[in-house]
């Protein structure tokens, strides 16, 4: 793991990065990790809820089944 801009990041998904996406994209390293970490910190959030969600949705389906021969 690698940090850059407070995210612990997969090595194979760094030097892709750096190697392949960002030569050429007149994007800075620093730019794109500062960005991409912002991107990430608002998103958990999000992803947090929905995952809770989906987790309810799935409990809901499971008791529906235990009830209902099918």
């Amino acid at each position: 793991m690698i940090e850059r801009s407070g995210l612990n990041i997969a090595i194979e998904l760094y030097q892709f990065i750096e190697a392949e996406a960002l030569p050429g994209s007149n994007v800075s390293s620093e730019d794109f990790w500062k960005g991409f970490s912002q991107l990430i910190l608002d998103m958990v959030p999000k992803n947090r809820a929905l995952l809770r969600r989906r987790n309810q949705l799935q409990e809901e389906i499971d008791q529906w089944h235990e009830h209902n021969d099918w």
